[in-house]
């Protein structure tokens, strides 16, 4: 309901005696990019919030309207970041972040709205008391599958982010939005331990520039340089066909297993490769052991199979 006071228009919403504690803790530390609350009123048979009215479209009209540009989406998701870490720092969940209750204001800035179905996080419940949030938009714990926690609100807002990009003008197999699809995905995940586990985790991934891995690196070069190295090394110039013929065989035959598994990595062609590079460090050193076996395993077959061949002697 809209009230007018002094020329200026807020916000009345009647609240109950439970949601008192809730908004006092608001009151004492309003989030940045949510309303203000001016007044609260608690008369025996009144209890009631006078908000700060937000000026501006939903994002629902607004993505309706003129899809967001990708840097217009990167600022929601860090202005709606910054007001999620600031409520979840006062134990308060909103449980209902949707595109309606989202307003990019006429300053082009972005305000997360309506906290009626927000509740104090306890951490010690089974599952909600009363189960609230917007269909399409609420976690699954919202449907009574557990207690609701910050998760809850990463998720919904990871649904937000992609419903807004969705809209967008972007082409979402660029390079441009891999980051934020990321995000995305790990936000949306069914399962909350799969999500990010604290908004923090959410802002870092987030705001994170991968630098893009140089082609020929430390390890590359290395392994080049050793490959030189074999080669001259049994090079004999006083027997070209004999000898330098074989060993320039042998010695690519050595380094196409690793240019092969090199490129594998660099371009991320299989799913295996992706899950130790970008897994855990225990996943990578695995992956690096697996790698290793892999690599002279073949190089043995190869050996010996070429030196069987051309009856040389490797020593």
């Amino acid at each position: 309901m809209l009230v007018k006071k002094r020329s200026q228009i807020f916000v009345a919403k009647l609240i109950s005696d439970n949601d008192l504690q809730l908004v006092a803790a608001y009151n004492n530390k309003i989030p940045r990019h949510m309303p203000k609350i001016v007044e609260i009123i608690t008369e025996p048979t009144l209890k009631m919030t006078i908000e700060e009215y937000i000026s501006g479209s939903t994002l629902t009209d607004v993505v309706n309207i003129t899809p967001l540009t990708f840097q217009q989406i990167i600022k929601l998701a860090t202005q709606l970041l910054d007001s999620l870490s600031d409520l979840h720092e006062i134990s308060i969940l909103h449980r209902d972040i949707t595109l309606t209750n989202i307003i990019q204001t006429t300053d082009g800035n972005y305000q997360l709205i309506d906290i009626h179905a927000a509740r104090i996080y306890k951490g010690d419940l089974q599952s909600d008391t009363v189960h609230l949030g917007t269909i399409g938009f609420a976690s699954p714990e919202h449907f009574g599958f557990a207690e609701t926690d910050v998760r809850s609100d990463i998720y919904s807002l990871g649904v937000v982010l992609n419903l807004v990009l969705l809209q967008s003008n972007l082409d979402l197999t660029g390079s441009k939005v891999k980051n934020l699809r990321f995000v995305i995905e790990k936000a949306t995940q069914i399962d909350p331990a799969q999500r990010f586990q604290t908004i923090s985790d959410m802002q870092q991934a987030l705001t994170s520039k991968k630098k893009s891995k140089p082609m020929f690196t430390i390890l590359d070069w290395t392994v080049y340089i050793l490959f030189i190295i074999s080669l001259l090394s049994e090079f004999n110039l006083n027997n070209l066909a004999e000898t330098g013929f074989n060993w320039v065989i042998v010695s690519t035959l050595m380094l196409l297993p690793y240019l092969f598994f090199r490129y594998l990595a660099y371009f991320n062609r299989i799913k295996p490769i992706n899950y130790f590079t970008n897994g855990t460090f225990s996943l990578k050193i695995i992956g690096i052991i697996l790698f290793i076996i892999i690599w002279f395993t073949i190089n043995g077959f190869l050996l010996t199979t070429i030196a069987t061949l051309l009856k040389i002697k490797i020593q």
